[in-house]
């Protein structure tokens, strides 16, 4: 049930674990220095005042709790989970990993440095820059962030730990969304998560954010790299889900929700362009992604950017077949199903969902697939079919941006 804004608590009596998950609204889309958010995370999830490194993870083994953080571009998402008999123990120790923490010289030094080799390991494959690229440059080409959320070495490397400290005092002024889940919570674990709730806004900075630029171009200037095959990808931006609407959940699973879906057959199994080409999706507060991605012969690349984006359009405007629509919500109802598996698993998409004000009751969210199958879905997707919510690149060195723009005007 929702305690107050931003706090829920859910109990599974099948559940062994509970876990604590937190969505604190400070992506890489509000830094004053890109990258920071990455390199506060690294921190957090290193020590605390009471603890170092190695006591830190001692304690963590020792009591059989997993934590984890993760930054996004509008968000920074922490989960904690834990055996049922240590959540006492994993509140107060979320309560001290974002309010008690250590922020030492040497392991912020330490921590820059794995930044930046993770960044040069994104740029040594083909794929990855091509991933990268279109996930954040060609979706938002004028952002700060506009390469990766954990920014550049160069940036990387002018964050001082003071920098770092300021952005941290920054990021718990906001309050955050957090969910607890379990087979059962007592009074006082339930007092303690609300006081862990209550414990952000609590710090001053002169710090501000900055507002996130939310605009999709269509361009291809990717690097180019040494390659074999080529990569290449689509774009298509979605909107913020509505309430009581699920045709963008339908689309995907039609889209690229699995090995029978129609992207994935016809470049792969009719056409064989490409032996493994994905299809996913990724959402944000202000929208998401749904994004195609695959490896090529460059000869391949004309035909394969086409029938990318007949299969995008095509599940908008085109009448579909019953049979296909009845496999999407039977792929879209089972996926939800995956949530009351482990606590884990619940309380990220609880969080989620109250992110959006939306209902999380899975079996009430069933019974509007239905009826949304059973509607006029696809009209609800035709204000997305836009060129501004389309965008393309490749790795090759060919010049693509003409047979771009032809094969996309045909489809507006």
């Amino acid at each position: 049930m929702v305690m107050s804004g931003g706090l829920a608590i859910e109990t599974r009596s099948h559940f062994k674990t509970s876990t604590i998950y937190v969505v604190l609204p400070v992506g890489s889309a509000f830094e004053k220095q890109a990258g920071i958010t990455s390199i506060l995370l690294e921190h957090l999830e290193r020590d605390t005042r009471q603890m170092d490194e190695s006591h830190f993870a001692d304690y963590l083994d020792g009591h059989g709790m997993e934590l984890s953080f993760s930054p996004g571009r509008t968000a920074a998402f922490f989960k904690l989970r834990v055996p049922a008999d240590e959540t006492k123990a994993a509140i107060s120790l979320a309560k001290e990993v974002f309010f008690e923490q250590d922020f030492d010289e040497d392991q912020h030094s330490t921590i820059v440095q794995q930044e930046i080799a993770y960044i040069h390991q994104i740029k040594s494959s083909p794929e990855n820059i091509l991933k990268n690229y279109l996930k954040w440059k060609a979706s938002y080409p004028d952002a700060v962030i506009a390469q990766h959320p954990s920014g550049s070495p160069e940036s990387l490397q002018e964050i001082s730990v003071d920098d770092v400290e300021n952005h941290h005092n920054w990021s718990i002024q906001h309050r955050p969304t957090v969910v607890m889940v379990g087979p059962e919570f007592d009074t006082q674990e339930r007092k303690l998560l609300e006081d862990f709730h209550e414990s952000f806004g609590t710090r001053k900075t002169s710090l501000s954010p900055s507002p996130p630029k939310i605009q999709l171009n269509s361009v291809e200037h990717p690097p180019s790299m040494d390659s074999s095959n080529l990569y290449m990808g689509v774009n298509l931006r979605s909107k913020p889900p509505v309430p009581e609407s699920h045709a963008q959940t339908l689309y995907r699973m039609i889209i690229g929700g699995g090995l029978s879906t129609r992207l994935f057959r016809e470049i792969r199994e009719v056409r064989n362009l490409s032996y493994a080409p994905s299809l996913s999706s990724v959402s944000f507060p202000a929208g998401g992604f749904l994004t195609a991605s695959m490896d090529l012969i460059p000869e391949s690349l004309e035909e394969a950017l086409e029938v990318t984006l007949k299969g995008l359009n095509s599940v908008i405007f085109d009448r579909l077949e019953e049979a296909e629509v009845r496999r999407a919500l039977h792929m879209a109802q089972s996926s939800f199903s995956f949530y009351t598996d482990t606590s884990s698993y619940l309380a990220r998409f609880i969080a989620g969902r109250l992110g959006y004000d939306l209902s999380y009751d899975i079996e009430n969210i069933k019974k509007g697939l239905v009826e949304s199958a059973t509607g006029d879905w696809q009209s609800e997707l035709e204000e997305l079919w836009i060129p501004e919510n389309l965008s393309f690149c490749s790795t090759s060195n060919g010049e693509f941006s003409k047979m771009w723009k032809e094969k996309a005007e045909v489809y507006f």
